[in-house]
């Protein structure tokens, strides 16, 4: 491959130019990918940090005796 030869510096500038195209759109791709997964994500998780909010309030209201050996 001599850069010097006007075709294979052309092929070299498109096979750039490919690589970032297909770069920005994988990366497009995985950006959109990721907003899916975290608008599923992000709510699975507040309910469960609400559960078990929810389930060390009933566990502290139900076992005051116990409470202290195992959430302290």
């Amino acid at each position: 491959m001599k850069n010097r030869n006007g075709g294979n510096a052309m092929r070299h500038i498109l096979k750039i130019i490919v690589t970032i195209i297909l770069v920005l759109i994988g990366f497009n791709i995985a950006l959109h990918l990721i907003g899916k997964l975290f608008s599923v994500i992000i709510p699975i998780v507040i309910l469960a940090a609400i559960c078990f909010g929810l389930y060390r309030i009933w566990y502290h209201q139900n076992n005051r005796r116990h409470s202290d050996q195992f959430f302290d």
